[in-house]
Formats: structure tokens, C-alpha cells, sequence
């Protein structure tokens, strides 16, 4: 077994292990290397695209929140990967990096079509399921190519330093976020 496969089993059963609980509610910033927590939010978006698909042809509102949802989820995903965990893997593969940078463009180009809908609007879903789809092979990519490579050239103290930036700051926006919420709910 040679180290490209090593590696790949290795985030494989990560991805096992984080997909059994909801580490990004439970883990101690630090607690994590990049690799994970980015797999960890992986999963959650995956999650939240299964529920917008139980929700019901009809559920225009709970389709609308859970959209939201990933939204916000993936937004602040792209930001965190491109700001402190593609520097430093772009170094071990520029090309795949300036891929998934590309890839994360139409993601957000996508996002802003889907934000100016309506639930309701006839395209809304099939924008959601393209956006979906995007995203699955985007996050197929990072975890079967980049983060092999990066798990097997990057020292674990380097993932582990990016992944406590990463996941404070996660925790620190997603409090903000909550904040303004909270607020926007008091005033209506």
C-alpha cells in the first residue's frame, strides 16, 4: 500500500467517524485539524441538502429556511477554505487548489441566482438540485484528491494550527450570526 492510499483510507474512515456524530457542536476548538473540520462541514451541508429534498414538493417555506441554511453554511465554508486552508494547500497542488477556487466561484454565483427567488418560483428547486450537485463533486474532489495529498505532505501540527483558526473562527461567526437573528426577531 503505497502513502497516496494510506492517506485515502485514512480520510475515509475520518469521514466515517465524523458522519456518526455531530463533531462541529461537541469539539474543543483545537480539537480538530483542518481536514477534519472541513469533512465535518462537508457532512453537515450534506445533511441539510437531505432534508431540503425530504421536506416535500410543497413545503415552500421549510425549503426557503433550510435553503438558507446551507447558504449561509457554504458561504462560510468557501471563505474559511480560501482564506487559511488553500494557501497552504496550493503549495502542494496549485492546480487542484485553482480548481476548487473556480468551483467556488460558481458556487457563489449560484447562490446569489438562488437568493433572488422565491421558494415558490418554478426554477428554485432545480437551482438547488444543480447547486447540490456542484457541491458533491466539489467536495468529491477535495476528499478523494486534495486532502489525500495534503494529509500525506502537510505536517499534522500545520492542520491542526489551520483547523483551530478555522473552527474559532466558525464559532465566532456563527455567534454573530445568531446575534443578528436574535435581534432581527425582536424588532418584527
Amino acid at each position: 500500500m503505497d502513502i497516496i492510499d494510506s492517506a485515502k483510507n485514512a480520510i475515509e474512515s475520518v469521514q466515517r467517524a465524523l458522519s456518526n456524530k455531530n463533531v462541529l457542536e461537541t469539539a474543543e476548538v483545537g480539537d480538530l485539524n483542518a481536514l477534519e473540520l472541513l469533512i465535518a462541514q462537508h457532512r453537515e451541508v450534506d445533511a441539510l441538502f437531505a432534508a431540503y429534498e425530504e421536506a416535500g414538493e410543497k413545503a415552500f417555506r421549510t425549503k426557503e429556511k433550510i435553503y438558507e441554511k446551507i447558504a449561509e453554511k457554504l458561504r462560510l465554508h468557501a471563505e474559511l477554505e480560501e482564506k487559511h486552508f488553500y494557501p497552504s494547500a496550493e503549495r502542494l497542488d496549485a492546480a487542484l487548489v485553482r480548481e476548487a477556487e473556480e468551483e467556488h466561484q460558481v458556487l457563489k454565483e449560484m447562490l446569489a441566482k438562488i437568493d433572488e427567488l422565491a421558494a415558490e418560483d418554478s426554477t428554485f428547486d432545480a437551482k438547488v438540485t444543480v447547486l447540490k450537485e456542484l457541491i458533491e463533486h466539489h467536495v468529491r474532489e477535495e476528499e478523494r484528491e486534495l486532502f489525500p495529498e495534503c494529509k500525506s505532505k502537510m505536517p499534522e501540527e500545520k492542520l491542526k494550527e489551520i483547523g483551530a483558526i478555522m473552527h474559532a473562527e466558525t464559532l465566532q461567526k456563527d455567534s454573530s450570526l445568531q446575534e443578528k437573528k436574535s435581534q432581527a426577531s425582536k424588532t418584527h
